[in-house]
């Protein structure tokens, strides 16, 4: 993984691309619908935009932009406080799917979270995150909502990643 230190000037848009990193890493989260081979874009920053009726990117995964709190810990001189950050995680399948992947839309998607969880409680991966300042990973898992998009009926799991720092210095 090549995740970048977080400093004063990337505090949001780093701790959300070292999330992306992290999880577009073909050995750590496999994409159901292509070989090690291929590669397709199925991480996005929003729900993709799907003006076809025939829309079959499912399933993809979606990495909203980061939440910070600046906690009220902070040393004498006013350098060091404690953030927490907030980055949304959804992944999105459906039934209908390519490579035969019809009626797969449930198991795509548990298949899509447990690869997620095992990233994100991956102690080198944990270690590297802490290392560029996102530390004590804590992923809540929502249970899935069946929803209509693009009059396809989708599976839609979102994860809330937790991190916190209390080393930065800016």
């Amino acid at each position: 993984m090549a995740a970048t230190a977080l400093t004063g000037n990337n505090l949001l848009s780093q701790a959300r691309e070292n999330i992306v990193v992290l999880l577009e890493n073909q050995s750590n989260i496999n994409d159901p619908t292509t070989t090690s081979a291929e590669y397709r874009k199925w991480i996005y920053s929003r729900d993709p935009d799907a003006k076809s009726l025939d829309f079959s990117s499912f399933p993809f995964i979606i990495v909203k932009p980061a939440t910070l709190n600046f906690g009220e810990e902070q040393t004498g001189n006013r350098k060091i406080r404690s953030l927490t950050w907030g980055i949304e995680v959804e992944v999105v399948t459906s039934d209908r799917g390519n490579n035969n992947r019809n009626g797969k839309g449930q198991e795509d998607n548990d298949s899509i979270s447990d690869s997620i969880l095992s990233t994100l409680n991956n102690e080198t991966n944990r270690r590297t995150l802490a290392h560029n300042g996102l530390s004590f990973i804590q992923p809540d898992v929502n249970s899935v909502v069946v929803e209509d998009f693009n009059d396809t009926l989708v599976f839609r799991r979102s994860f809330l990643i937790g991190a916190a720092s209390k080393k930065l210095v800016f």
